[in-house]
């Protein structure tokens, strides 16, 4: 297995916990946890874009723990979206779930988070697929997987 591998693994080890988990602050660290991991699995695959969007998804989560003005939102959609520009991948995929991702942290809590953040897990596993990022593609498989299950149980809990 190649190296860059355990770097995924890792990454999607601890997001899925972070989708498990029930407190939405702790949630989102975890992610960023995450962030740092993955982007470092998708440099190493020279997807430039998933890379540069991991990062940026770990600087919004940050931000959105300390400020939740939907005006940044706006800005870190923005850029979002001209990360394809500046930087031509065939990743460009993966600006979707990012997009998604800023929506849900800015805009939601509880369910209707969880529920945005694994509407952009099935394009991250487009993504993953596409590019032939296994380790991402199955992860991403496991995060859902895990994201579904504490889902259906906030669901009873209410």
């Amino acid at each position: 297995m190649e190296f860059y591998n355990y770097f995924g693994i890792v990454g999607y080890f601890i997001v899925a916990i972070g989708f498990f988990n029930k407190d939405d602050k702790i949630t989102k660290k975890l992610i960023i946890t995450a962030c740092l991991f993955n982007s470092g699995y998708f440099l190493l695959q020279s997807l430039f874009i998933s890379a540069l969007v991991i990062l940026l998804t770990a600087l919004r989560i940050y931000v959105s723990l300390k400020k939740r003005p939907q005006w940044i939102g706006f800005v870190f959609i923005a850029i979002t979206l001209l990360i394809p520009i500046y930087s031509p991948s065939t990743d460009y995929i993966a600006t979707i779930p990012a997009v998604l991702g800023v929506i849900a942290v800015y805009w939601f809590q509880g369910i209707s988070m969880r529920l945005i953040l694994l509407t952009a897990t099935f394009f991250w596993i487009i993504n993953n697929y596409i590019a032939g990022a296994w380790i991402g593609f199955y992860g991403e498989l496991f995060v859902l997987t895990m994201g579904l299950t504490r889902l259906s149980m906030m669901f009873k809990e209410k």
